[in-house]
């Protein structure tokens, strides 16, 4: 049975702070989306220092339905620093965060009231109209001298609702206008958070005045391997023990999810991979990630690509060249031409078989390449470099390449 580290005091734990691996946590700094964010503090924190108040809709939306963008992420840490800021300038300013994927918009007023410390009123106002409701919500904001940012996560979920009157929607974003304070600016302002653009289309169908409304749009564009490069190595100095992983480890994670390589771009995905990495570490009582561990993490957090019916239908040299790659991979990211050809030579002598010439050797890797299974590249002196899929867990790979060339061999006797 593996030995498990317990705690960060132990010599082979790998996990020194969880926390920086939960969905909801927000880190210090955006290294990311930080000119989104700065514009988006600027507007709000502007907006209320120059005496406008908050009336702005602003809407931070993903690109075609992508998950784990940073939608909510980006949200959150602007109405952190947003607060941070202002009360650091003496103004009474609070933030509030809510899914309201499966919210009336009833739902929405109480929870903000339960926020500014008004459980009872929030409790009350569920046998009021929407439009006495909203009253007393303005009400309170006006008599706490507040400015109060409400973030809307999932908004299409009541965009969607056929139960809502979509009018009492309108109502609630536009509040400086439905219920206007007795003096002063606008007090409420709203972020609104959704899957795609889609929403935007959505708005114009059912309730067009509130689309046109919109002060800001932000359209995020899912991740490349390079930004979530850098999004996994924040958390990782956060999370992870010095020491305890490597530029490789972190490369095949951002790699296997990064939209410049066929994935969808996801950071939440990326995470779970070094969480889960991090975690085969401690199981096998290391102190430190592998590349394997690394690619057997990615392997968990992606569909499957690759079956052994694929793999039947190669020849026989094409899955020896295969069976080396992987055999190579589980302690190694990046491979010369020279070594995998090398490494071949000795499976095929094995198994009494003579190893194809040098140009039927990159004519499978040409292969290889073409099926996704490997990517390639110049490395020094223009010497071909070769690389495992990152979401391939390289051991695994080896053992079902092995037995699939163990049928074949017994299929042709």
């Amino acid at each position: 049975m593996p030995s498990i580290a317990l705690d960060a005091g132990y010599p082979r734990s790998v996990i020194v702070d969880r926390t920086v691996f939960n969905e909801d946590y927000i880190p210090e700094q955006l290294i990311v989306r930080r000119e989104e964010a700065e514009e988006l503090i600027f507007r709000i924190t502007d907006s209320v220092l120059s005496g406008a108040g908050l009336s702005d809709i602003i809407a931070i939306v993903g690109f075609q339905g992508f998950v784990g963008i940073g939608k909510t992420t980006l949200a959150r840490y602007v109405g952190r620093e947003a607060e941070r800021i202002l009360r650091a300038r003496g103004v009474r300013f609070k933030h509030v965060y809510l899914n309201v994927f499966n919210f009336r918009i009833m739902d929405i007023i109480g929870s903000v009231l339960r926020a500014l410390d008004e459980p009872q009123l929030a409790q009350v106002i569920h046998g009021y109209s929407p439009a006495t409701a909203l009253r007393v919500l303005a009400d309170v904001v006006y008599e706490k001298n507040m400015y109060v940012l409400v973030i809307l996560d999932e908004i299409q979920g009541i965009l969607n609702d056929r139960r809502e009157k979509l009018d009492n929607l309108y109502a609630l974003l536009r509040l400086h206008e439905t219920v206007p304070m007795p003096s002063g600016p606008p007090r409420v302002g709203f972020i609104i958070v959704g899957t795609d653009v889609d929403i935007f289309s959505r708005m114009r169908d059912v309730v067009p005045q509130l689309e046109s409304n919109i002060g800001l749009r932000k359209i995020l564009y899912p991740y490349t391997s390079e930004q979530l490069y850098k999004i996994i190595l924040q958390r990782a100095e956060k999370g992870l023990r010095p020491g305890s992983y490597d530029d490789d480890v972190l490369e095949i994670i951002a790699s296997a999810f990064g939209y410049d390589k066929g994935r969808k771009g996801s950071a939440r995905k990326a995470i779970k991979a070094l969480l889960r990495a991090a975690e085969l570490a401690e199981m096998s009582g290391r102190g430190y990630i592998t590349v394997e561990d690394a690619r057997r993490a990615t392997s968990e957090q992606v569909e499957p690509w690759i079956g052994v019916s694929e793999l039947q239908l190669m020849d026989l040299h094409e899955l020896l060249v295969l069976q080396a790659i992987a055999e190579l991979s589980v302690t190694e990211r990046k491979l010369t031409a020279d070594l995998i050809q090398s490494r071949y030579a000795e499976l095929a002598d094995e198994l009494g078989e003579k190893p194809r010439r040098k140009t039927q050797f990159y004519e499978y890797l040409a292969r290889l390449d073409n099926r996704g299974i490997i990517r390639k590249e110049k490395g020094h002196r223009r010497k071909m470099i070769v690389e495992l899929a990152p979401d391939l867990p390289a051991s695994r790979l080896a053992e079902v390449v092995r037995r699939v060339i163990q049928a074949k061999l017994r299929g042709a006797r």
